[in-house]
């Protein structure tokens, strides 16, 4: 059996057929401009629609049959009978195929091999990020003399992750383990000061991916640029 995760999934989808526009933020200093969508974003009606038109047009360019019961289930039939059978739940995969996921999934849709893959990209692209950031703030600050270091912490909710990468058991994905490695590094080389675990309702995060969240932590982090006491 095989399990997939779609990262950014719904950047992934077919392209909008309706206009929709957004003002960019203050910092793209876009002069009264707006912007419009080319593919959905988390939080439009039609977003997960979008998605799933994507996924099935590449699954029936694979010979794959959608179910005429359940439009999230495909299977696969040859003259011997069947063959495979996939289900989809928004940007995640199971099943069997009889077509290699990866190979016909990764270069359409952007696919990880594992939720464990998609986080660790996610954080290595956010890690990443915040030490280039970090390093600007050097410069700025102490015009690239005398830099002082600047401890970079990250926060993940994911514990499968955060045993993975504290633990001495290699991950069994080889392109998975170099990701895990990297990020290992920076621990040891001391660019990544500390790599936490946290409950999902304490990520400050969830506010830029789920429904409903408040951004009163988000917002307090910006403003005094300290995290929940209890994070620290």
């Amino acid at each position: 059996m095989n399990s997939v995760d779609i990262k950014t999934a719904f950047l992934q989808g077919e392209k909008m057929q309706r206009e929709v526009y957004l003002r960019p933020p203050k910092e793209v200093k876009a002069n009264g401009k707006v912007c419009r969508l080319n593919k959905c974003v988390y939080g439009l009606a039609d977003a997960s629609l979008k998605c799933y038109e994507k996924i099935k047009t590449t699954l029936l360019d694979c010979e794959g049959t959608v179910s005429k019961i359940d439009s999230a289930v495909f299977y696969w039939h040859d003259e011997k009978g069947l063959t495979g059978v996939l289900a989809v739940h928004v940007d995640d995969f199971f099943g069997q195929a009889p077509v290699p996921l990866r190979e016909v999934l990764y270069p359409g849709l952007g696919i990880c091999s594992s939720t464990l893959a998609s986080e660790a990209l996610a954080l290595g692209d956010g890690v990443d990020c915040v030490i280039s950031l970090a390093v600007l703030f050097k410069e700025l600050m102490h015009n690239g003399n005398n830099l002082k270091h600047i401890a970079v912490n990250c926060f993940v909710d994911n514990k499968d992750l955060y045993h993975a990468i504290y633990s001495n058991k290699p991950v069994g994905e080889k392109r998975l383990r170099v990701k895990i490695n990297a990020i290992k590094q920076l621990l040891q080389d001391g660019e990544l000061k500390e790599l936490k675990w946290i409950q999902t309702n304490e990520q400050i995060a969830n506010v830029l991916t789920k429904h409903g969240i408040s951004g009163q932590d988000i917002t307090r982090c910006f403003k005094k640029g300290l995290l929940n006491s209890s994070l620290l």
